[in-house]
């Protein structure tokens, strides 16, 4: 894993859209999220649309404009920010931009920690129709950037403040920020010369912080990465749905020609698909056969089912794919010693209990496939 470190506040952002969610009253559906990668600052921006010039805009609005141009802009590689006119901007501004790899959210995972954050924190205050989520965008991100982060043992507003904002209490005040007194005696001088101690002492002592944090993620993402199966042609395999794919088949949906609606977030649908069948194999693409059709997929995407799941007797309780018990051909298999042995998984659906699979049994026709 390669990190990409800060070296201080306000230079290197990250930026990621997150979406669509259900239309508000506003006509919100996306959110920008913007992030300094040292500090954890973190600005949510709702969007109705998310053209080019809508996020390059959103971007100049509520952080350029505010912070001052980053050095370094880390994103995805969206349609929005590979456009030439976004690096344009970026260009005048003097920014550098970078990509992540495609299939590998690792690369931007600051940001995509927030948007867990902020979804699992909006469950607990939208309404059940989940039209007004986006009043609570700002109230939530203030609530992120006032708190302590792990890896820095500081706030986000500390970081980046001469002094920190204060809190939100249920009586709708707060105590005055320890060290920060109306009746400061010090002067303007003097105070300037102390806040800048303090602020070079807490930027040193959050760069300790992060590198020792950045380690030990390192280390801990290293031991979950796991080899590569071998993929040979005939094996069964699924295939992870990239981002454009799920976002396209919820616009099917709300176009009433595939799946998702209106009121359905696209976090609700399979993150996977298939089983398939493979056609060709190499060490960075699988050729699998969809519909009658070979599709290339990146071996990244890829998750193969273990050999002989398909070609042995009724499976049990304990395999390790996810599965349902097998029902045979006919009957429910109940005051029978007859054994069925499993040629092929067909498909499978979602049932109330997890996964059901359409199989074909070895010696039958096609038209006696059943799940």
């Amino acid at each position: 894993m390669k990190l990409f470190p800060a070296a201080g506040p306000l230079e290197f952002v990250a930026m990621d859209l997150l979406g669509p969610l259900p239309k508000t009253a506003h006509g919100n559906q996306f959110v920008l999220v913007i992030t300094d990668r040292f500090s954890r600052l973190t600005r949510s921006i709702a969007l109705r649309t998310t053209t080019t010039a809508v996020v390059t805009n959103a971007f100049l609005e509520n952080w350029v404009y505010v912070y001052g141009a980053p050095q370094y802009v880390l994103t995805d590689n969206g349609p929005q920010f590979a456009a030439k006119f976004f690096d344009a901007v970026c260009a005048l501004l003097g920014i550098h931009h970078y990509l992540t790899t495609a299939y590998h959210p690792q690369t931007n995972g600051q940001t995509e920690r927030f948007n867990k954050t902020i979804v699992q924190r909006l469950r607990h205050y939208v309404e059940e129709h989940q039209r007004d989520w986006d009043e609570f965008l700002q109230p939530l991100a203030y609530a992120y950037n006032i708190q302590v982060h792990r890896s820095t043992e500081t706030t986000p507003f500390d970081l980046v403040l001469t002094r920190q904002p204060s809190g939100l209490t249920v009586a709708g005040t707060a105590p005055q920020a320890a060290g920060v007194a109306h009746d400061d005696p010090r002067t303007p001088v003097q105070y300037k010369r102390a806040t800048l101690r303090k602020l070079r002492d807490v930027l040193d002592r959050a760069r300790v912080k992060m590198t020792a944090a950045q380690k030990r993620y390192k280390e801990n993402f290293d031991k979950k990465v796991r080899f590569r199966p071998v993929i040979q042609e005939g094996d069964q395999v699924y295939v992870d749905r990239p981002p454009p794919a799920l976002r396209a088949a919820e616009r099917r949906g709300r176009d009433g020609q595939g799946l998702g609606t209106d009121d359905m977030s696209v976090k609700l649908l399979p993150k996977t698909e298939g089983p398939f069948r493979v056609r060709k194999a190499t060490d960075t693409t699988v050729t699998v056969e969809q519909d009658r059709l070979p599709v290339p997929v990146s071996i990244d995407r890829v998750t193969r089912m273990p050999r002989g799941l398909g070609d042995r007797t009724m499976p049990t309780e304990g395999i390790s794919a996810p599965s349902e018990r097998i029902n045979p051909p006919h009957g429910d298999g109940a005051n029978t010693p007859e054994e069925f042995v499993v040629e092929l998984l067909v498909a499978h659906r979602d049932i109330p209990t997890g996964l059901e699979y359409k199989v074909r049994w070895y010696g039958y026709i096609p038209a006696d496939d059943t799940f």
